[in-house]
C-alpha cells in the first residue's frame, strides 16, 4: 500500500490516515507551506512543542520524501540553522479552470509551481451529466499522461463561472446537473477531495496569495469575461456572503430601461460591459466601416478578439479606444456604488480587459470622479491585474490548499 501525505491508497480510494500525530504533522506541513522554509527553532516556537518532537516529525517527513533539508539559513544570533522545506515532488494539486468555451488543467506542487504547461481542451460549457463525464475522462487522461503516481494528487481545485456556493460544492446554473453538487459528484468518480469556487472569487484568491492584493485587507477584484464578476477580500478574508453567492457585480442595474440581461432583469451592468458587449459593438463598428489599425490586424469580422481590440487601441485606433472607453465608463458607474459601500484600499481589474491598461482605467476613473465622494475615491487605488497567465488555475490551487489544511485552524 502506498502512502501519500494525508491519504492512503486503498482499493483505488483515498482515506484519511488515522495516526497519533496526524494533526501535528499537518500543522507543520501547513506552516512550511506558508513560510516556504523553516528551521527547527522556528517550528518549535510556532507549534509550541519540544525540539526532540520537532526532530522526530522532521525526520519522518524527510524519510517519506515529503520534506527535504535546504541547507544552512541565516544566523539570527548563534549558530546558523538547518532549514527545511517541501520536496517539490512530494504531492500535487490538480487545478481546473472551467469557462464557457474550454476546460484548462494543470498540476501544481507545494512550491506553487506547475509540473508542466497547463493543457486546454475546447469544449463548450453545458449543464449536463454528459459534460461532467467528459470532464472526468479528460482528468483521467491528463493525470495519466503526466506520469506521476496518482496517490500523489491530494486534491482538486475547480474554478467555474456563474452562481457557485463553495461551501456546498454546488453550481446553481452552469453546472447544476447533479443534485449533490459538482464537487461531490466529481469526487465520487476520482476518489479524492474536490473543491469548487466561482471564478471571480478564485481570481481574488490568486491576487491575495500571489498578486497585487498580497495579504491586503480590503481589495475588490473585478473579473471581466463573458460576464462581469467580483471577488472581495474584506478584512483579510475572502467574502462569500450569507448564501455563498456574493459578488454578482454584473447584475447591478446601471440602466433602468436597458436591455434584458441573461438573468432576466433589465439594464444590468453585463448588458453594457462584458466581453460579449465589447465584441458585439466591435463587429457593428466593423460593418459600418469603423477602425483603422484593427483592419490590418485581423482578416475578417469573425476573427476580432478582445486582444486584437486592445492591440488596435495601442496602435492609436480611435474606434478601438472609444469602444474600450464605453465599457470602462459603465464599469466605473458600478464601482462608484461599491466604493461608497465598501471603501476598499485597492480595486484590481482582471480578466481579458486587463491588458488595456490606461484605456480601461481612465474612463473608469472618469465615471468614479463624477459619481463618488472625493474623499472616498482618493483613498482607493485602481489598477489592472499583473498576473499575466493562469490566474484561475493559481486561484484554484490556493482554494484546494486552503481546504486541505482547514482542520489545522
Amino acid at each position: 500500500m502506498k502512502r501519500g501525505i494525508f491519504f492512503d491508497e486503498s482499493n483505488g480510494k483515498a482515506s484519511v490516515v488515522k495516526e497519533k500525530n496526524y494533526f501535528l504533522k499537518k500543522k507543520l506541513l501547513k506552516l512550511i507551506y506558508k513560510q516556504k522554509k523553516l528551521s527547527v527553532s522556528s517550528i518549535k516556537q510556532e507549534l509550541n512543542i519540544s525540539a526532540p518532537s520537532v526532530h522526530k516529525l522532521l525526520d519522518g517527513l524527510v524519510e517519506e520524501r515529503v520534506l527535504q533539508e535546504l541547507g544552512i539559513g541565516d544566523s539570527v544570533g548563534g549558530r546558523r540553522p538547518n532549514m527545511y522545506g517541501y520536496n517539490p515532488n512530494s504531492f500535487y494539486i490538480l487545478v481546473i479552470e472551467i469557462n464557457y468555451v474550454s476546460i484548462r488543467m494543470g498540476l501544481m506542487n507545494p512550491l506553487d509551481e506547475f509540473l508542466s504547461l497547463p493543457e486546454e481542451f475546447f469544449v463548450d460549457l453545458e449543464d449536463s451529466e454528459e459534460y461532467g463525464k467528459q470532464l472526468f475522462e479528460k482528468i483521467k487522461r491528463f493525470v495519466t499522461r503526466s506520469g506521476i503516481e496518482s496517490y500523489k494528487v491530494l486534491g482538486v481545485g475547480v474554478s467555474a463561472p456563474g452562481l457557485v456556493d463553495s461551501r456546498l460544492g454546488k453550481s446553481f446554473d452552469s453546472l447544476s446537473f447533479s443534485k449533490e453538487g459538482l464537487a461531490k459528484w466529481l469526487q465520487g468518480y476520482i476518489g479524492i477531495p474536490v473543491f469548487i469556487e466561482n471564478d471571480s472569487r478564485i481570481m481574488a484568491l490568486a491576487e491575495y496569495n500571489y498578486g497585487d492584493a498580497l495579504e491586503m485587507n480590503n481589495v475588490l477584484c473585478v473579473n471581466f469575461t463573458e460576464r462581469i464578476g467580483l471577488g472581495m477580500i474584506l478584512n483579510g478574508e475572502l467574502y462569500e456572503g450569507n448564501s455563498g453567492l456574493a459578488g454578482e457585480f454584473g447584475h447591478i442595474q446601471v440602466k433602468e430601461d436597458g436591455k434584458t440581461c441573461s438573468c432576466g432583469k433589465k439594464g444590468c451592468l453585463e448588458t453594457v460591459a462584458s466581453e460579449k458587449v465589447l465584441l458585439d459593438n466591435a463587429r457593428k463598428a466593423w460593418d459600418n466601416g469603423g477602425f483603422s489599425a484593427l483592419r490590418n490586424m485581423v482578416s475578417n469580422i469573425n476573427t476580432i478578439t478582445i486582444s486584437s481590440i486592445i492591440d488596435a487601441a495601442n496602435s492609436d485606433d480611435e474606434k478601438a479606444i472609444e469602444l474600450i472607453a464605453d465599457v470602462g465608463k459603465n464599469i466605473g458607474i458600478g464601482l462608484a456604488v461599491l466604493l461608497h459601500l465598501l471603501n476598499p484600499k485597492k480595486i484590481i481589474i482582471g480578466g481579458s480587459i486587463a491588458g488595456a491598461g490606461r484605456f480601461i482605467l481612465d474612463p473608469i476613473w472618469q465615471s468614479i470622479n463624477k459619481c463618488t465622494i472625493n474623499r472616498i475615491a482618493n483613498d482607493t487605488e485602481i489598477i489592472t491585474s499583473n498576473i499575466k497567465e493562469n490566474v484561475f488555475l493559481k486561484g484554484a490551487y490556493f482554494l484546494a490548499m486552503k481546504n486541505i489544511f482547514a482542520d489545522t485552524e
